[in-house]
């Protein structure tokens, strides 16, 4: 895709810092195509202008918080399930009220963005440099705590 699109990774990590650039991500820097690594760099607010900006687009909507999907080929079919566990069903950290949820790593650092929704009203939670494997239960106690859920 990165070939296609911008002819080598090199333009592509160009074409992400150019993008974050227009959309006033002020704070955001991009050293490869994937976004992790401790060279790439952002902030809660830049991380929401970006979230903004996916938001607008459908396709990015139907796969941000989808918990599985079919893959059907000439082969036969594969089921795909979330490994995030803010939405993932039967986990012990799934939150039903988060329509989408996003999980990255930076070295030993994990950030997530997760979208819930109670009633008419989105919350939008950034947590940004959590450690451990407690990542998802401080995210699920501060999103349930938002909506007011016991």
């Amino acid at each position: 895709f990165r070939s296609t699109v911008s002819g080598s990774k090199d333009s592509f990590v160009y074409l992400m810092n150019q993008k974050a650039s227009q959309l006033g991500m002020k704070n955001t820097v991009y050293s490869n195509t994937t976004g992790l690594g401790n060279n790439n760099r952002t902030t809660a607010e830049d991380a929401y202008v970006l979230l903004e900006y996916a938001l607008q687009n459908k396709i990015f909507c139907q796969i941000f918080g989808r918990r599985s999907y079919k893959i059907v080929n000439a082969t036969g079919e594969r089921l795909i399930t979330t490994t995030n566990q803010l939405i993932r069903e039967n986990s012990d950290y799934n939150v039903p009220e988060c329509l989408g949820s996003k999980y990255g790593a930076c070295g030993s650092l994990g950030n997530i963005v997760a979208v819930t929704q109670k009633n008419d009203d989105l919350y939008v939670g950034i947590f940004l440099g959590i450690k451990g494997s407690d990542k998802y239960i401080d995210a699920k106690n501060l999103l349930r705590s938002v909506l007011n859920l016991e």
